[in-house]
């Protein structure tokens, strides 16, 4: 199963309060014509890909690791709590 099917399925519950499952939303995506296809990557690509993580490598070991952060936002009460209400809804509808 795609994540993008249960990514979806919660959204309509929080978002529509349309509780489906995620096969649910597989299935009528794929009556709508929508279909999952694997990227290929081409010879380019691949050397392109490789060339990136060249130099993501030479990046870390000249500044290491990146120092990121949250936003305070992100430690307040209010979004804890509407984070834990997200999750009551998807567990229990």
């Amino acid at each position: 199963m795609r994540w993008s099917c249960a990514a979806l399925a919660l959204t309509l519950v929080v978002l529509a309060q349309i509780k489906v499952s995620r096969e649910t939303v597989r299935l009528e995506l794929k009556a709508a014509g929508y279909v999952w296809k694997r990227a290929k990557l081409k010879g380019r690509t691949r050397r392109r890909l490789r060339t990136l993580a060249v130099d993501v490598e030479e990046h870390l070991a000249e500044n290491g690791q990146w120092q990121y952060r949250l936003s305070e936002i992100y430690y307040t009460l209010e979004v804890d709590l509407e984070v834990d209400v997200l999750r009551i809804r998807a567990t229990f509808g």
